[in-house]
């Protein structure tokens, strides 16, 4: 099911994926509202969340027309979510974010600020460069806490192999051209996808810049990628093989 706007193109499209969001998608798309002045659409993206969110953003839409809702129900992943609302989208740029307030939605601005003032392709939300921060305080759990001491590792690695002064490989939190974003398709899931899509900005010559945020636990819900040490492993081992593959696109003839 697609809900579609019926006014002017807008500058900007937010893609929210979603999956047990009903008690952030709400208020962040109200904070959203609140903080961008320009044209903007929001494309939430649900895979069919049994806790009533499309049911919730739906309740939205009369009193916001800026609002798609897509719901599906025969297709599951964070991934695949993103790049249904790309392709859904309408605006000159594209931004996309977690709905649970673990990314600031202060921060959007920011990141759009940055390619329609600054002039950049990208604009990415970064933990590991002066300013930002991955907390770890109130987070309960050996799995998580590990996850966060291997993600920081594996920046630094990433960073190291691929020779470039990027921080945050594992970014979920980005603002990007439409028109960049369109010519590249998205493939693996959470982090290992913005490791090949960041190796093909670096190959293609884009100009990127990194903002700093705090990325803070969420206060509602479930995380959707913490698991168990048997899946944080192997999750560890498929970031490992995009790595080589990233390491390759970037060094790869340029076309």
């Amino acid at each position: 099911m697609t809900q579609q706007l019926t006014q002017n193109r807008p500058v900007v499209s937010i893609v929210l994926p979603t999956f047990n969001e009903k008690g952030n998608i709400e208020r962040l798309i109200e904070t959203l509202c609140s903080l961008l002045s320009m044209p903007v659409e929001y494309i939430v993206v649900d895979d069919d969340s049994p806790d009533g969110t499309a049911e919730a953003v739906d309740a939205m839409i009369p009193f916001n027309p800026n609002i798609r809702l897509v719901v599906r129900k025969d297709q599951r992943g964070l991934v695949s979510a993103l790049q249904r609302g790309i392709d859904e989208s309408r605006g000159e740029i594209i931004v996309w974010m977690d709905c649970d307030f673990s990314l600031p939605p202060e921060k959007v601005p920011e990141l759009i600020s940055m390619i329609l003032d600054e002039g950049y392709d990208v604009a990415i939300g970064s933990r590991y460069i002066p300013g930002g921060a991955d907390e770890t305080e109130g987070l309960q759990g050996w799995v998580v806490l590990c996850q966060k001491v291997a993600t920081s590792m594996l920046n630094q690695l990433t960073r190291l192999i691929m020779q470039t002064d990027f921080h945050d490989w594992t970014s979920g939190f980005i603002a990007i051209k439409s028109s960049i974003i369109k010519q590249i398709p998205l493939h693996g899931d959470y982090g290992e996808y913005f490791i090949l899509m960041m190796a093909r900005l670096i190959h293609d010559g884009r100009k990127w810049v990194e903002v700093p945020y705090r990325n803070v636990p969420r206060t509602i819900g479930s995380s959707k990628t913490a698991g168990t040490f048997l899946g944080l492993f192997i999750r560890g081992i498929r970031y490992y093989i995009h790595i080589f593959k990233a390491w390759r696109v970037k060094n790869s003839q340029r076309r």
